[in-house]
């Protein structure tokens, strides 16, 4: 039987101390730290929401298909019209947030050039990335991982290409900085609107969360939340709330 790991902390109470070591015939899952609500800490955000604005000025969507699309949804033209960028850059933008209302047309990212981490320097079309790529060509598994990879404030490329509407296709290529998730003050870039990392997630605590059943929850969350069961009639012991933890 292999040696229990180390403890994380060291114990400055009682409570603590008996808290630091693994208790026998507990799996490892069932302690705080593995539990998967740790992605989503009090479920009031999602962190997947934090790449969707990856690049300057873009606002993207992964869509998880064979191809690994990552849809362009939305431009900041403002944005690019103040900033210091090339005329040729400040054009492609402004291609692109022509189509955004259009709903025939689509943009999407279809290459991206940048240092993707353990996986190096190099350039990635998103149709070629999978699992089984991934250990074949040394290549992030998805697309949302691959942009996970790229350093804050590195120089990043894509190529963006136009389809839809039985038109030709056409391609931009934008070369920008990775954005940062976090301001000099330690806070979310302003980049980031109210509300956006939580867009995805239900609202179980303010509103419906007695009739919940979508299984989405947390680990250490009950999957079903019932309203207790009426009053009896001949005056017995009011029944307990009913709640099962999945």
């Amino acid at each position: 039987m292999s040696a229990s790991p180390p403890p994380k902390f060291i114990p400055l109470n009682a409570t603590a101390a008996r808290r630091q070591n693994y208790v026998t015939g507990n799996p490892v899952n069932t302690r705080l730290e593995s539990g998967v609500g740790n992605c989503f800490p009090g479920l009031e955000m999602d962190l997947r929401n934090l790449e969707r604005r990856f690049f300057p000025f873009l606002e993207v969507d992964f869509i998880f298909d064979a191809q690994n699309t990552i849809q362009i949804v939305s431009v900041d033209l403002d944005g690019v019209n103040r900033s210091d960028l090339p005329a040729e850059a400040k054009a492609n933008y402004a291609a692109i947030a022509a189509d955004m209302t259009n709903n025939s047309v689509s943009w999407a990212i279809d290459q991206i050039q940048g240092d993707f981490g353990p996986f190096g320097a190099k350039t990635i079309l998103m149709a070629d990335l999978g699992q089984g790529a991934a250990v074949s060509n040394g290549t992030p598994p998805d697309s949302w991982t691959a942009i996970r990879l790229l350093p804050e404030g590195k120089p990043v490329t894509i190529r963006v290409v136009r389809s839809g509407d039985g038109g030709p296709q056409r391609r931009v290529t934008l070369t920008q900085q990775r954005v940062a998730y976090l301001d000099e003050n330690g806070a979310f870039a302003s980049v980031f609107e109210a509300g956006e990392l939580s867009q995805s997630l239900c609202s179980p605590w303010t509103h419906d969360f007695r009739d919940c059943a979508c299984f989405y929850w947390a680990s250490n969350h009950p999957d079903i939340a019932m309203p207790p069961a009426p009053e009896p009639c001949d005056g017995s012991a009011p029944p307990r709330s009913r709640r099962h933890a999945g």
